[in-house]
């Protein structure tokens, strides 16, 4: 908060926070870019040993147990839907509460959240160990595994136990002091990652593999409570004071409610169409094929998990700054944000489409290659889904849960029709069921969700559609550009090859981008922004 002391309305009674709130003094910008150093420094370090890891772990284990990572992170992201989007419904009330410097509000928030989590991971744990018994009926192409059941239940219990300590997370996101939460996962992370690798080389034993996963987790999320108790004393002194049960407004509660469903079907329209793509892959086409196809979602991941970085580094000064500013503030930073979004999500998407072969077949051999077409339907599918970056997060911190749940329906409706249309009618495989999830994108979200923000922004959507078209245009031609370009470039040496590819796409990507949009505002902006911080690093 800018101002040292402030007053606070609690009930009838006015309180002033001295301390508490003087300590949360750093404006929005410095806690952003904070938060994107620290956590762009920690996911690149864990994706690098995560590569190096994976390497290890295909030698070692082989396809198979490979297929099986991706096959239960895809089934228990469906299970998870018993969550119901409570985090990000919450935490728009929470952004509410700080914004009005309500600690007793807060605590009771905060209060809630803990108590829906610990249920919902309950909730979770039982679904996935009742899905057990069908769990056979999804791994096809592979003979019977007796220790199937144990993988599964180690794996789950890896990601159930997050549900027990994630409410602490909380404040760190409404703060905007996530750089904590990325040092803790740098250190576990490295951790873990090399204590994997030199118990696979040794062993090759796919169950310490998940037993050290669950170790360090635990571990991980421990810390995590222990330094926010500490971090955060006032609110739990709140939480302290008051009984178990959760005191909120009664229309703060019947809010809740109404966008706790709303959003329980976003998030089951999200898993229809992500992760029914995986299972559909393992039930129908085969799961030896999903373990080749899970290297590509891997790179895509490491891209995707990059931006969500960076957005969830400005989250929590996105979500004040609608709490707080002017609809004509909250647009302006919108569209430096969308600018900003679309200019590493074309040089990523770009940069994949034209060196993510030739990375593969140096990394773990031309046999884990998939058909060009299929690639560029993936390219395609993740580049217009990384574009929605920006609608994503201003939509959820606008509060806009109710106003998407029909979008929702229809998306996971259309999902299911085309990617079966595609996949049994037209027998298309793999590339069929990524056309189906383009076709329900574009139908649904491509349209409805610039429509809903815009609106709230009183502004014509036009502008947007012809901002999306032309970004669109620039990514297609700076993307054949450098792959033109590269292909009259080649040498003997495969990793010398690539290394001269990546530089080539680096210089033609960034290069087209400066040239067609050197000149507008957003990038003025951006690069006003920039200089501002390297001239304060300076000191001058």
């Amino acid at each position: 908060m800018d101002c040292l002391i402030r007053k606070q309305r609690t009930g009838n009674r006015v309180m002033k926070n001295n301390d508490f709130w003087a300590s949360r003094s750093a404006t929005r910008t410095e806690h952003s870019v904070r938060n994107m150093v620290f956590a762009i420094f920690s996911q690149g370090i864990i994706t690098f040993l995560s590569f190096v890891c994976r390497t290890v772990f295909i030698h070692q284990l082989g396809k198979t147990y490979l297929g099986f990572n991706g096959l239960f992170s895809d089934i228990f992201s469906l299970l998870s839907l018993a969550e119901l989007g409570i985090e990000s419904v919450i935490l728009y009330e929470m952004y509410q509460a700080a914004g009005k410097e309500n600690l007793q509000e807060l605590a009771e928030l905060l209060k809630l959240f803990k108590k829906l989590y610990f249920r919902a991971g309950a909730v979770i744990g039982g679904l996935c160990v009742l899905f057990l018994p069908v769990l056979s009926f999804v791994v096809s192409d592979i003979p019977k595994v007796p220790l199937l059941p144990v993988y599964y239940l180690l794996y789950v219990s890896n990601s159930v136990m997050t549900y027990f300590f994630s409410y602490n997370r909380s404040l760190l996101i409404v703060y905007q002091e996530q750089s904590i939460e990325s040092i803790l996962n740098s250190i576990f992370g490295i951790l873990l990652n090399v204590i994997q690798m030199v118990y696979l080389y040794f062993f090759s034993d796919y169950i310490g593999y998940l037993v050290l996963m669950n170790i360090a987790t635990l571990l991980n999320n421990i810390s995590l409570r222990q330094i926010v108790r500490k971090r955060y004393p006032q609110v739990f002194q709140w939480e302290k004071k008051t009984s178990e049960k959760v005191y909120l407004d009664e229309q703060v509660k019947i809010k809740l409610r109404k966008n706790v469903k709303a959003r329980f079907v976003s998030k089951l329209s999200t898993a229809v169409v992500t992760y029914t793509d995986n299972l559909m892959i393992s039930a129908f086409v085969s799961t030896a094929v999903l373990g080749i196809y899970s290297n590509y979602t891997l790179i895509a991941y490491v891209f995707k998990n990059l931006l969500n970085t960076i957005f969830n580094a400005l989250k929590g000064s996105i979500g004040q700054l609608v709490a707080t500013e002017s609809n004509e503030k909250v647009y302006q930073t919108f569209k430096n944000i969308m600018f900003l979004n679309f200019w590493m999500v074309s040089y990523l998407t770009g940069a994949f489409y034209v060196l993510v072969d030739s990375f593969i077949r140096l990394w773990i051999g031309a046999d884990y290659i998939l058909p060009v077409s299929t690639v560029l339907l993936f390219c395609i599918n993740m580049h217009v889904r990384l574009l929605r970056n920006p609608l994503l997060y201003f939509n959820d911190v606008c509060g806009h849960f109710v106003q998407l749940k029909r979008k929702n329906i229809w998306e996971a409706l259309l999902n299911i029709v085309f990617s079966s249309f595609f996949l049994f009618v037209c027998h298309w495989g793999i590339a069929g069921i990524l056309l189906g999830t383009f076709c329900s994108d574009l139908c649904t979200n491509f349209w409805f969700e610039p429509f809903l923000l815009y609106t709230r922004f009183q502004k014509d959507v036009k502008d947007y559609f012809i901002r999306y078209f032309l970004y669109i245009v620039t990514w297609i031609l700076g993307s054949l550009f450098s792959l033109w370009v590269c292909q009259c470039i080649s040498v003997e040496n495969g990793i010398l090859n690539f290394l001269i590819h990546g530089l080539v796409c680096t210089l033609v990507l960034n290069t087209c981008f400066f040239v067609l949009w050197g000149r507008c505002k957003e990038f003025q902006f951006l690069k006003s922004v920039l200089l501002h911080f390297l001239k304060k690093r300076r000191g001058y």
